[in-house]
């Protein structure tokens, strides 16, 4: 209990620099590497966004992780047709779902520490 990162802020911040590094070594990876990296990756830090820390804003990228995870499962799937109306049905049907799931990000994504590819 009181050696975890719900009591401990340098905790909290090596948990955000571990998770970091892990979103880092994900770029130019295969895409259901990516998928199924992200998904552990939100198991093993869902518990730090009920932590102080989140509501001061020092677990940024926990808390984008929800969202990104989301975003990941709709990626399983690659959307494809054999011509620009079908496409577009496509879209229409169930597509556009993984635009709404990338919008909860674009607030996570100016932030300093959240910026994993620079």
């Amino acid at each position: 209990m009181f050696d975890s990162a719900e009591v401990w802020p340098n905790i909290n911040e090596r948990e955000e620099r571990t998770l970091q590094q892990a979103l880092v070594a994900l770029v130019d990876r295969p895409q259901d590497e990516v998928i199924r990296r992200i998904a552990e990756l939100e198991t093993e830090h869902a518990s730090r966004r009920g932590n102080p820390w989140r509501k001061l804003g020092l677990s940024p990228l926990a808390t984008a992780l929800e969202p990104l995870a989301q975003l990941a499962g709709l990626c399983k799937t690659v959307p494809g047709a054999p011509n620009p109306e079908a496409y577009a049905a496509v879209y229409a049907d169930s597509g556009w779902r993984v635009d709404a799931a990338a919008l909860p990000l674009w607030p996570h994504a100016g932030h300093r520490s959240s910026t994993v590819w620079c």
